[in-house]
């Protein structure tokens, strides 16, 4: 653990120029499971005091798991500016597991994921510098990104492509490829008069680089009745649609998603529940069109993943995993 501690100095330093001094922290009172798991270091980061977290076995780290740990292992350090895991290795999953989770990693001489630093450095094939994140994505612009990750398509494709599969204006779509282009996600060039998109160093990379940028598709959430309707216009979503998707029972309450367009005419008409009523359910009101992305009534995995990452309850998180662990063996590489 000492070698990886002057690893993590020397790393921080040569990527950053910051002065790192470190000390090992008695683990007293800290559950033995936890101090098996985790070495702990007292950091003084230029006048910051930061409690360094180090991976014992960072093979079988959780980053849900860790989320429940982490008030324990606080509680050791006493007040600090902040904190980092710090490991060897970790799987590109994991690692985009930590970044989703705004969870600070340093992974000495390959990757260092720590905004409070303002220092931001990924493994990609290029030099070009990746920026730190900035604001979130507008909702034609993420429509974008989840349908390259969706279809697994990486050849170019022409705005006015977009314009006809996605259902934006051409001046939507233009304003969605610079937003892209702005934030490092894809190449934009132009073909004659046409602008094209493409994702030069692949999709494993641009979902990890977008995942910090991207929002919970749903505006807002609505109990209403279910027979008042339109069933062409519903996908199956939330809770209901990881249900669909893997072992997690059913939720008591369905929960369906809607676009703008379909919810616009019916929010004039319909009444929200204030209670779970039988015949009732929980409609989502998406940023974008769930339909354009969904398959077999049943909104995309991208989506369903953004919109319950967040989620506490740690059968939700461990069957997101799973979720997303099959995508992975599925594809060639979209999210390793």
């Amino acid at each position: 653990m000492k070698t990886l501690l002057t690893q993590f100095q020397t790393y921080l330093n040569s990527m950053t120029g910051l002065q790192v001094e470190g000390r090992p922290l008695t683990a007293a009172g800290l559950p033995h499971y936890l101090g098996q798991a985790y070495a702990l270091y007292a950091l003084e980061i230029e006048g910051r005091s930061v409690l360094g977290i180090a991976l014992r076995e960072p093979e079988g780290f959780q980053p849900a798991q860790f989320e429940k740990q982490l008030p324990r292992l606080l509680n050791v350090s006493g007040p600090v500016d902040g904190y980092c895991v710090i490991a060897s290795a970790l799987s590109g999953y994991v690692r985009q597991r930590l970044i989703a989770r705004r969870i600070p990693m340093v992974i000495p001489g390959r990757q260092i994921n720590w905004p409070m630093l303002g220092a931001v450095v990924e493994p990609r094939s290029s030099d070009k510098p990746l920026p730190v994140p900035g604001d979130p994505l507008k909702p034609a612009t993420q429509l974008v990104i989840l349908h390259a990750l969706n279809s697994g398509e990486t050849q170019p494709v022409t705005a006015r492509a977009l314009t006809q599969t996605l259902g934006y204006t051409p001046m939507t779509m233009s304003r969605a490829l610079d937003d892209i282009e702005a934030n490092n996600l894809g190449r934009v060039t132009r073909v004659g008069r046409e602008r094209q998109l493409d994702f030069p160093d692949g999709l494993p990379a641009l979902w990890q680089r977008a995942q910090p940028l991207m929002r919970d598709p749903v505006r807002d959430t609505v109990r209403v009745w279910k027979e008042a309707l339109p069933e062409q216009a519903l996908y199956c979503a939330g809770e209901s649609a990881l249900a669909r998707r893997t072992l997690l029972a059913a939720p008591n309450e369905p929960v369906w998603a809607i676009g703008r367009h379909a919810w616009k005419p019916l929010a004039k008409t319909l009444e929200p529940i204030p209670i779970p009523e039988p015949g009732a359910v929980q409609l989502q009101l998406w940023r974008y069109e769930p339909g354009v992305l969904a398959s077999d009534g049943v909104v995309d995995p991208f989506s369903l993943y953004l919109n319950l990452r967040e989620t506490r309850d740690e059968r939700i998180q461990m069957e997101l995993d799973a979720m997303m662990e099959e995508i992975h063996g599925q594809r060639t590489g979209p999210l390793s």
